[in-house]
């Protein structure tokens, strides 16, 4: 899948494309998100072995887990982000899963890196993921298995 960073289970970041590039990535989302990709095979909801998304042709696959690496990696490349939008006399308002804009993607991020990068973002920096209902597309809310803020909504 494109996207402008890539996240190694080492906490690598790799710059794919200029913020500025429009990379067919988060679906809508598109046009005016920076899409970030962390290496790994993550359950939606954690600890929740049914909620890993399983290609047909690997049946078998087994969950990881985002290592430390990933998540701060994650959360440097969301201040990196936010500062190069600000340079560029920009703001930052949003962080958002790529279940808010398709609804193939409900387990994408999962819980465990919403919580640790998209809701340390909201608490951190101030951003929002849109609020309770928002979806763009055909996508899917932001569950309350992620975000106790957004209860009632189901996975």
């Amino acid at each position: 899948m494109p996207a402008h960073l890539g996240i190694t289970r080492a906490g690598r970041v790799i710059q794919l494309y200029n913020f500025t590039d429009r990379v067919n990535h988060g679906r809508d989302l598109d046009g005016g998100d920076v899409g970030i990709e962390i290496d790994g095979y993550f359950e939606g909801v954690e600890g929740n072995n049914a909620t890993l998304w399983r290609p047909p042709a690997e049946p078998g696959r087994k969950p990881l887990q985002p290592t430390g690496e990933q998540i701060e990696a994650a959360r440097q490349s969301v201040h990196w982000i936010r500062e190069t939008v600000k340079a560029f006399g920009g703001r930052l308002r949003y962080v958002h899963a790529h279940r808010q804009s398709s609804k193939d993607h409900q387990s994408d991020p999962g819980s465990r890196i919403w919580h640790d990068v998209g809701v340390w973002a909201q608490a951190k920096l101030g951003l929002s993921d849109g609020g309770k209902d928002f979806t763009i597309g055909r996508g899917l809310p932001i569950p309350e298995a992620w975000d106790p803020r957004h209860s009632g909504v189901r996975y």
